[in-house]
């Protein structure tokens, strides 16, 4: 073996020792404690950032979760008090409806609008529906306001007050079947609103039917 053979195989050598040692001087960079920390702070955040992205099909992609929360306190108010329902509240009501939500809700009032008269039962059972859907869905629409309401506090004070979990709203829920949950909520409302109506003007035909009755009595 000549000397530029030599020579050639220790600079080859001393290149790999080179590579080798910046490939340890790499890994004990990227392993040491701070950089550790950071890596594993950047992969939970990654995370977190994958868990708050909502699919497609939810409330939060359609950015629709807000406004539903807003119609179903307003529905959830109106249901404790159907007898107090004016039309203007009515018609406030189903215009905060988006368009298709409101079309598919005229198509369920149909077969009631030929009604004239109400049964007490299915009002009553109407009622009842409306008070269990409530109850697991206006929580959910009462946290959605608060969760808002505690981001704009944080954005203007500067101090994190999270009170309510993300989860615990309706930014997850499903679009279609929020909607159809609602459509049926205002269906309910409708046939509870018509049946108080109903009770309503029969009371004040009986009264006038007995103030004319006493006058009639007092002319005699």
């Amino acid at each position: 073996m000549d000397s530029s053979s030599v020579i050639d195989c220790h600079s080859n050598t001393n290149g790999v020792h080179l590579g080798i040692q910046k490939l340890r001087d790499a890994n004990s960079n990227l392993l040491s404690p701070g950089n550790l920390v950071r890596h594993h702070t950047q992969s939970v955040f990654k995370s977190l950032c994958k868990l708050l992205n909502p699919p497609p099909e939810t409330l939060g992609a359609a950015a629709l979760a807000l406004h539903y929360a807003n119609v179903i306190i307003v529905i959830e108010k109106l249901a404790t008090s159907p007898h107090l329902i004016g039309l203007d509240a009515r018609d406030d009501l189903f215009n905060m409806l988006p368009r298709h939500v409101r079309a598919t809700l005229r198509e369920k009032l149909k077969p009631y609008t030929k009604t004239t008269v109400y049964d007490t039962s299915l009002a009553e059972e109407w009622t009842e529906a409306m008070s269990s859907i409530l109850e697991w869905l206006a929580p959910l629409a009462h946290n959605m306001i608060r969760w808002q309401s505690e981001r704009s506090f944080e954005q203007h004070s500067f101090v994190s007050r999270t009170n309510v979990l993300l989860v615990q709203t309706l930014y997850f829920a499903n679009q279609e079947k929020i909607e159809e949950t609602i459509t049926e909520l205002l269906v309910g409302l409708n046939y509870v609103w018509r049946y108080s109506r109903e009770l309503n003007e029969k009371a004040l035909a009986e009264c006038s039917s007995f103030r004319v009755d006493n006058e009639n009595l007092n002319l005699n």
